[in-house]
C-alpha cells in the first residue's frame, strides 16, 4: 500500500545496492563486471563505472540494464526489486510506495495502484480481474 513512512529508497537507491549485492553474490570484482560489460559491446565499462554504478553516483541506462543483467546472472525485475531492508520505494515527487506494491510493478504482477485523472495522485487498491 502506499505510506508516507521515513523507512525508504529511491529506486536508483535500490538498483545500486541490488547490483553489488548480485555481484558479491557471484563472486565477481567490479573489473569482472566491466570486462562482461564490454564484451557485450557496451563501452568504455571499467571497474570505476561498476563502483559508481554500485555507489549511486552513475546511473544506469535503459539500454545499459539488460546487459547488467546478463552479466550479473540475473534479472532486470531482481535488480529492481526493493527488498525487504529497502522498505518503501520513494519517487522524486516525495510519493512512497510499500515495498510489495513496488515489487508488483517491476515483476509485472497485477497492479494494485492507479493513477487519478482528477488530481494527478496515485491511490491504492486491489484490482481484482485485471
Amino acid at each position: 500500500m502506499i505510506a508516507g513512512m521515513t523507512d525508504s529508497s529511491a529506486p536508483g537507491e535500490v538498483l545500486a545496492r541490488n547490483v553489488a549485492a548480485a555481484r558479491v553474490r557471484r563472486g565477481l570484482q567490479q573489473k569482472d563486471i566491466a570486462e562482461r560489460m564490454n564484451a557485450l559491446g557496451y563501452q568504455r565499462w571499467y571497474a570505476q563505472t561498476a563502483s559508481a554504478t554500485e555507489r549511486g553516483q552513475r546511473r544506469l541506462t535503459a539500454d545499459e540494464l539488460p546487459g547488467l543483467a546478463l552479466a550479473l546472472q540475473t534479472t532486470v525485475a531482481r535488480l529492481m526489486a526493493p527488498n525487504a531492508d529497502d522498505g518503501e520505494m520513494v519517487l522524486p515527487s516525495g510519493l512512497t510506495l510499500a515495498a510489495d506494491v513496488a515489487e508488483d510493478l517491476i515483476s509485472g504482477a497485477a497492479p494494485r495502484v492507479r493513477w487519478n485523472e482528477h488530481n494527478g495522485f496515485v491511490s491504492a487498491e486491489i484490482r481484482e480481474g485485471q
